[in-house]
């Protein structure tokens, strides 16, 4: 996976998250995060939730890193 790779899934993967939560994104974002996920659902066979998940899981133990 290359560097662009990893930023987009890792951005993807905090929408997903954020929206979850209650974030409302305009229909384009989404239908973006979508095709994004279909995509690599067509090339790997499968969605590679294991960034999201690591997310998740530092978040559970340090709350929001991310304050901006």
């Amino acid at each position: 996976m290359t560097n662009l790779e990893t930023q987009a899934l890792l951005l993807i993967s905090e929408l997903e998250i954020a929206v979850v939560n209650g974030l409302q994104l305009p229909t384009d974002v989404i239908i973006a995060m979508n095709n994004f996920r279909s995509l690599e659902l067509l090339i790997t066979g499968k969605h590679d939730y294991k960034v999201r998940n690591m997310i998740l899981e530092l978040r559970k133990q340090y709350g929001n890193i991310n304050n901006n």
